[in-house]
């Protein structure tokens, strides 16, 4: 089973949508993605899990993971929705949103990372790291 992009889901978690009840969710998923250079789209490569874990474990747990930050957002007044209006924003934050859950990127990267883009937002990246790293695999 291939771990599947977030694009439709995180973007109704940042809206405060609860994923947990949509029955359509796990058909949604596709394999998160990056753009090259060109502006071409290309699927991101997930890194092997480890040895204690298999692929679909993973996968569960960060569906899991993002679920959770989901439900949080929903429950917080002080968070405000990112804009994530295109496919490419969508991709950008579910393949940063692995990389940090995946421990491929410090939560300062992630952070960091994150500001280049949305500079008034620091508490919603924090936020959402705070999250899942919370939700360790």
């Amino acid at each position: 089973m291939q771990i599947k992009s977030l694009f439709l889901p995180i973007s109704l978690a940042l809206a405060g949508f609860s994923m947990s009840a949509c029955s359509v969710y796990d058909k949604m998923l596709t394999v998160p993605k990056t753009l090259t250079a060109t502006g071409q789209v290309k699927p991101k490569q997930i890194p092997e899990a480890s040895a204690a874990y298999t692929a679909e474990e993973k996968e569960k747990a960060y569906k899991s993971a993002m679920q959770d930050v989901g439900k949080k957002i929903k429950q917080d007044p002080n968070y405000k929705k990112l804009a994530l209006a295109t496919p490419e924003d969508k991709s950008w934050f579910g393949d940063l949103t692995y990389k940090l859950w995946d421990h491929q990127i410090t939560k300062e990267q992630f952070v960091s990372t994150g500001l280049k883009k949305y500079p008034d937002r620091s508490y919603e990246f924090n936020f959402v790291a705070d999250g899942l790293l919370s939700k360790p695999l």
